[in-house]
Order: structure tokens, then C-alpha cells, then sequence
């Protein structure tokens, strides 16, 4: 399978005409011990031997699966932050989701939680085609959401 593939964080891959599930969550939505475990459980996870009877890029994708897990235990139960849990700034968000649908992306499925979003969305190819070289629709797409609810977010929680 072609396409972009960036690593910061986690993983980003980008392909063409493909739909995208993402996770964002809100700055310091995991407290410190939570990250203290994500990564002490990330080295555990390094340590376990591989089955013969999988490839290494299948463990490596079950490894991930694993540690993804974990992280969303921890945003689903503990988190530090939790603004979106108020519904005038989930709204903002919401709102977002169904701004540009069906002009940038076809916005497929989302849901809103405490501390973070999840978000399944299919850039459309009119809307690609604008993109500037060198940056995928999916990065065009979340800097547009991110910024934009980051601002009016913080202006209603009067940040």
C-alpha cells in the first residue's frame, strides 16, 4: 500500500482516498503517572518474544494495539483534564465536525469525550486536490479542526 508515512508521537500514514480514524485528545488529558505508565508499559511490551508463528511487522502491529489500549484506558478513566465533558465546549466541536463535511471530508463517525475525540473521516478528493504540496488533507483537515476549536475553546473557558 502506497502513501505518506510520518512518525512524531504515534504513527501517521497517510493514503490517498482513504478514510482516517483519529484520536485527539486535549493537552494534559493524561496526568503524569499516567504517561509514566504508558511508557514503562511500552517497554514491557518491547520485552516480550515474538511467536514463530507471526510475522515481525504482525507483532509489531499487535505490540501497538496493546500499548493504543492502555492509552485509551487511560483517557476513557483518568483522565486530568476534562472540558469536553461541559456541553457548550463539546459543541464547538461537534459543530466543527459537521462544518466542512461534505465540502472537505465526508465525516463518516465521532464521538466527544471528556478529554478527547474520536473521529473516522474520508478527505474528499475536490478538497485534496487544493491541498499544498508536501501536506496530506488529513494534516490540512486536523490543523483546520484543531485550531479553530483550540481558539474558541479556550476563549469560552475564558483561557
Amino acid at each position: 500500500m502506497n502513501g505518506l508515512f510520518r512518525r512524531r508521537h504515534l504513527p501517521h500514514w497517510d493514503v490517498e482516498n482513504a478514510p482516517y480514524f483519529i484520536t485527539s485528545c486535549l493537552h494534559g488529558s493524561i496526568p503524569a503517572a499516567g504517561m509514566r505508565d504508558l511508557a514503562e508499559y511500552s517497554d514491557h511490551l518491547k520485552l516480550r518474544p515474538r511467536p514463530q508463528n507471526i510475522s515481525p511487522a504482525e507483532w509489531e502491529r499487535r505490540l501497538h494495539k496493546l500499548w493504543f489500549a492502555r492509552m485509551d484506558e487511560l483517557l476513557d478513566f483518568q483522565p486530568a483534564v476534562r472540558h469536553f465533558e461541559r456541553a457548550d465546549i463539546a459543541k464547538i466541536v461537534m459543530d466543527l465536525f459537521s462544518h466542512y463535511a461534505d465540502v472537505r471530508y465526508l465525516s463518516i463517525a465521532w464521538v466527544v469525550m471528556p478529554s478527547h475525540i474520536h473521529w473516522l473521516f474520508q478527505p474528499l478528493p475536490e478538497f485534496s486536490e487544493t491541498v499544498p504540496k508536501g501536506k496530506s488533507p488529513r494534516e490540512v483537515i486536523m490543523h483546520s479542526l484543531k485550531s479553530f476549536t483550540a481558539h474558541e475553546c479556550n476563549k469560552t473557558l475564558g483561557l
